[in-house]
């Protein structure tokens, strides 16, 4: 037998991610949120269990009104950070645009864009727009907000027209992401791997696994031949908790609104020396919800109007 039908007989090589075999089950799933940020934090962040909140988007305000002609017509003056296509590879261009400039010109139907709409914006919220954000009532409690790790981090958008696909990597902070527009599949595998078993690139800039998510070489990759995985499928309104550490890959698809819009929150705690203070003092679900311009997030990085296009100014 040639080498090349010997390679081709291993199931999954040169397909997307998942190929290889069957997923171990699909990410645990609940109608809306927990009852309290303390039961969030006993059922799932201290275990490191992945949860998909169905629907628990759907009442926040942000749902219903944060519309591409809203957005324009009050924010279209803030600043966004964009990057380059649809496939995430960090060595291509970054950019800050105009909210409106990207609202116009996302979908590809902006005839001066020379992107033609290859591109998706994940930036800081801007400060203006935070008022109109409620937190997620599981994580709104003292300490979840702040802590000696650093509480509330960081509160970004991902916004495309769909069809975006990322690498395979993970994030050194927890996580709740919040869909209000599209959908997206995610592969998740169990933090416990090494980076180096999953065949990582260390270079700057990177941080990720080496593998094409879209295309796996299982003979360069063999690690990932018999890799566990678990699978999630989110839905317009859904929120997801991806714990630290866990490895994930997302693909984006487009709503009925030809856009995928999603919200995400990361924070940190010291899971074990802050269990008491969770247990005890998050007991209850919050009366009134938080709005994100009431919280202190101690990480966050804002575009830079030097590096705004040239034909957005």
């Amino acid at each position: 037998m040639c080498v090349g039908s010997a390679h081709s007989s291993i199931r999954g090589h040169l397909e997307p991610l998942g190929s290889h075999k069957e997923p171990e089950g699909k990410v645990f799933a609940m109608d809306g949120w927990p009852a309290s940020p303390a039961d969030f934090f006993k059922d799932f962040v201290q275990k490191s269990r992945p949860v998909l909140f169905r629907g628990a988007a759907k009442q926040m305000k942000a749902f219903k009104l944060w519309t591409d002609d809203y957005l324009s017509s009050k924010y279209g003056n803030e600043l966004v950070e964009v990057e380059e296509g649809k496939k995430e590879y960090r060595d291509l261009g970054m950019w800050a645009e105009k909210f409106g400039s990207f609202l116009r010109k996302y979908q590809g139907k902006e005839r001066k864009d020379r992107y033609s709409g290859n591109f998706y914006s994940v930036s800081a919220v801007p400060v203006a727009m935070r008022h109109e954000y409620e937190l997620p009532p599981i994580v709104d409690c003292p300490a979840f907000l702040a802590n000696r790790r650093g509480g509330m981090r960081q509160i970004n958008h991902w916004f495309s027209s769909g069809g975006t696909s990322s690498v395979l990597h993970h994030d050194n902070f927890e996580n709740i992401n919040c869909l209000l527009d599209g959908e997206k599949d995610l592969i998740f595998i169990n933090r416990s791997y090494s980076e180096d078993f999953l065949h990582w690139d260390h270079s700057d800039n990177h941080h990720h696994s080496k593998i094409d998510c879209d295309r796996v070489d299982l003979k360069r990759f063999p690690n990932f031949k018999d890799m566990p995985w678990w699978d999630a499928h989110m839905e317009r309104g859904d929120c997801l908790y991806i714990p630290i550490s866990w490895y994930h890959h997302v693909k984006s698809h487009p709503g009925a609104n030809k856009r995928n819009y999603a919200m995400n929150l990361w924070w940190e705690m010291d899971v074990q020396n802050d269990k008491q203070a969770i247990l005890n003092g998050c007991k209850d679900a919050p009366k009134q919800p938080r709005l994100a311009s009431q919280v202190r997030f101690t990480r966050e990085q804002f575009p830079d109007p030097r590096e705004v296009l040239r034909d957005d100014l």
